[in-house]
């Protein structure tokens, strides 16, 4: 029929051969199932004349064998970019700026100064400090050598050993407090806000600027309470940022409280942000893997209604009957979907499921040959 056709055409020379190959092509399967169809259809009418000995051939299928795989089952949630740490720098001293070293918005790294106060009398205080523990230092070591000699009283030792002490204390807070007049970031970072400017009195706890992690993200969903026994912190995450590459991180945080609202449960997957080209705040995809199945890889056009509404496939079994099972879903992947609910070899009906039922005798044709032969048709027509 297929043959037929292409030549007609040919000799008409309405339309050019290489613009209608695969439109030949289509048209040949479809006059194939038809044939088959128009088979079946006969049969069936022929089945109310008795006597007549005729028999009419089964219809035929293009069937594909496929064995079943292990794929991991995957929850894909949507959720966004956080930053991992965020950390609102205070004043630690009373102090005017003096020199505001960064402007919001830049990216520095861990010890970099953003603020400098006025020292103020803080090197006088200092010296003062630093002069008084040196006459600490030698008063002790004079009661010392007096003690061993028995002329220093044993409360006299331990008075000197007090006033040094209190001298060493003092020394060390005066010099903290000088180290307290330059404010540097703890981590590396981007300095997201910078209320204080230079000239502005600050006392302590004063917010002087905010800084966020850049270098790694927590990728944060909410995920329903049915999959949430289903995780564990560890557990490997892709995450794809919109439009960009996808980035795989671990889980390091879920939530063991639903949210009120909707029932579900928030988990944190922490990501690598080498190159700092994601930014906390985009939105984000998060395919959790939950547990591996066996499923059957498969086509779109290969699912059918069963009788009783359900979603399946249709397959040939070994006395070339046909069968429906019905599926469920395990995930998408490019050109095709994972189902399970079918034996573990099985082979299923590619074309021609929409003209059978359920315990059907026909006539399987492998899918792979049949594409080869009227592909070859085609082309040589």
């Amino acid at each position: 029929m297929v043959t037929c056709w292409l030549q007609v055409t040919k000799r008409g020379r309405a339309i050019k051969r290489s613009t209608f190959a695969a439109a030949g092509l289509m048209a040949g399967l479809g006059v194939w199932l038809l044939t088959g169809a128009l088979a079946a259809r006969q049969g069936t009418e022929n089945s109310d004349v008795a006597g007549t000995g005729m028999e009419t051939a089964p219809m035929k299928v293009s069937v594909r064998d496929s064995v079943s795989q292990g794929v991991m089952r995957r929850m894909v949630v949507q959720g966004q970019l956080e930053p991992r740490r965020t950390v609102n720098l205070r004043a630690e001293t009373e102090g005017t700026v003096t020199t505001a070293n960064v402007m919001k918005g830049l990216t520095v790294e861990a010890g970099t100064i953003l603020l400098t106060l006025a020292s103020d009398d803080r090197p006088e205080r200092l010296a003062e400090a630093q002069a008084l523990l040196a006459q600490r230092k030698a008063e002790l070591e004079a009661a010392r050598k007096l003690g061993q000699k028995g002329l220093q009283s044993e409360n006299a030792l331990r008075r000197a050993e007090a006033d040094m002490a209190a001298a060493a204390a003092t020394f060390a807070a005066v010099q903290l407090d000088m180290q307290r007049t330059r404010i540097r970031a703890p981590f590396a970072g981007v300095v997201n806000e910078r209320p204080a400017e230079q000239g502005d009195l600050l006392q302590r706890g004063d917010v002087v600027a905010t800084l966020i992690e850049v270098d790694r993200l927590l990728a944060t969903a909410q995920v329903p309470q049915s999959a949430v026994s289903q995780l564990r912190v560890g557990d490997t995450v892709r995450v794809l940022p919109a439009g960009l590459e996808p980035v795989e991180g671990g889980i390091v945080y879920i939530s063991g409280l639903a949210d009120t609202d909707t029932r579900s449960f928030r988990i944190e997957v922490e990501i690598p942000n080498p190159s700092r080209s994601l930014a906390a705040g985009m939105s984000a995809t998060l395919e959790i893997p939950l547990s591996e199945v066996n499923a059957h890889f498969i086509s779109p056009a290969m699912l059918t209604l069963g009788t009783d509404g359900e979603v399946g496939v249709m397959t040939v079994d070994q006395h070339d009957r046909v069968a429906f099972y019905a599926t469920r879903l395990v995930r998408t992947d490019a050109g095709g979907a994972w189902v399970a609910g079918l034996p573990e070899r099985a082979r299923i009906i590619t074309l021609g499921q929409g003209f059978v039922t359920e315990d059907q005798v026909v006539e399987p044709v492998d899918a792979t040959a049949l594409n080869a032969t009227l592909s070859g048709t085609v082309s040589g027509s």
